[in-house]
């Protein structure tokens, strides 16, 4: 397979499929046109010329078991990925495996981890380490001690496992998009999300206690995070509470996005009636009306870091569990409003 031959197949230019492979930072094309190209290069197997050729000669110098690959798993999606974030990363780590002469040659959910017909294939074709995005239970746990020690995680929460971990720490990013609204004068606050063992949670409650904010728990709805617990969860927000909050805190862009969704059906202007935060700063986010105050995770550069990490362990460059912490930004658009504006 050749570079013209992806070009063909995602029917864009031949550059355009080589800047998207050598981009640093995902910015080059629209998320619609990279994902084209790299479920092109994901289905054909293409291998670039550099880094089949550093594949070829590693696997002389290796040892015969290892095939120069890797695995990725999203280990809190279940069966379906909606949220962009996990694909960004894994982007960034199937880019800069590729530049180093290892492929991805397997992506799961944690509903294919669970089923041991998936599982059972991957580790028949020995794989040489593992990626985990996002936060993992038990379960996971066990199946990656059972096949690898080469594990890195890459997430918002730190891991109390064993292993390398590149973070984007979730309590700060939490703090940043709270202090926030409360800057703007908002004291009414909502939360929707997952409140059981989550930082961006802790962060919810500790902002508004530095701040002498009593919490009113008719604010808080646990839900999961997509669309439907974005949409639904702001729907039992609104009629837990005989008036609407002064904003409400997400903790991803998928449910900032149905949130506002769901506030604009009912008759509610953002953020004239209700201001909005979200998390993650998807590429959606800049698109919609209003435009989405979020905050950044670096999501390509996290994958780029876990794979330089990963593939440094798998070739025996350090022992000793590393932690890496890259930063988070504030990104202010239009979807806040200091309250004595309105």
């Amino acid at each position: 397979m050749t570079l013209n031959e992806i070009a063909k197949l995602a029917n864009v230019s031949a550059s355009t499929v080589s800047r998207i492979l050598n981009s640093k930072d995902n910015s080059f094309a629209s998320e619609e046109v990279r994902n084209r190209v790299w479920d092109v290069i994901k289905s054909t197997g293409y291998v670039p010329n550099a880094a089949a050729r550093n594949l070829r000669l590693k696997s002389n110098a290796r040892d015969t078991k290892a095939n120069n690959s890797i695995a990725c798993i999203f280990a809190r999606e279940k069966k379906t990925i909606e949220n962009p974030f996990s694909p960004q990363v894994a982007r960034g780590i199937e880019q800069q495996a590729l530049a180093m002469g290892y492929v991805m040659a397997y992506t799961f959910t944690a509903f294919d981890v669970e089923n041991i017909v998936y599982g059972g294939r991957a580790m028949a074709e020995s794989v040489d380490g593992m990626a985990i995005i996002g936060k993992f239970d038990d379960v996971i746990v066990d199946f990656f001690r059972s096949h690898t020690k080469n594990i890195v995680y890459v997430g918002l929460n730190r891991m109390d496992f064993d292993c390398d971990q590149v973070l984007c720490d979730g309590y700060d990013v939490g703090l940043c998009g709270m202090n926030y609204l409360i800057g703007q004068g908002h004291k009414r606050i909502a939360y929707l999300g997952i409140t059981e063992n989550d930082v961006r949670y802790d962060a919810y409650l500790q902002a508004q206690k530095a701040a002498g904010i009593l919490v009113d728990s008719r604010l808080i709805i646990n839900c999961v995070p997509n669309s439907d617990g974005g949409y639904n969860g702001t729907k039992t927000l609104l009629e837990n509470n005989p008036s609407p909050p002064d904003a409400i805190f997400c903790i991803n862009d998928i449910i900032a996005i149905a949130a506002i969704k769901h506030l604009r059906d009912v008759g509610l202007k953002v953020p004239n009636d209700v201001s909005v935060i979200g998390i993650d700063n998807i590429e959606m986010a800049q698109y919609i009306s209003p435009m989405l105050t979020t905050v950044n995770i670096p999501k390509t550069e996290m994958g780029v870091t876990a794979a330089k990490i990963l593939i440094d362990r798998i070739e025996k460059g350090h022992k000793l569990p590393m932690k890496v912490l890259l930063p988070h930004e504030l990104v202010v658009r239009e979807s806040v409003v200091r309250l004595g504006n309105r």
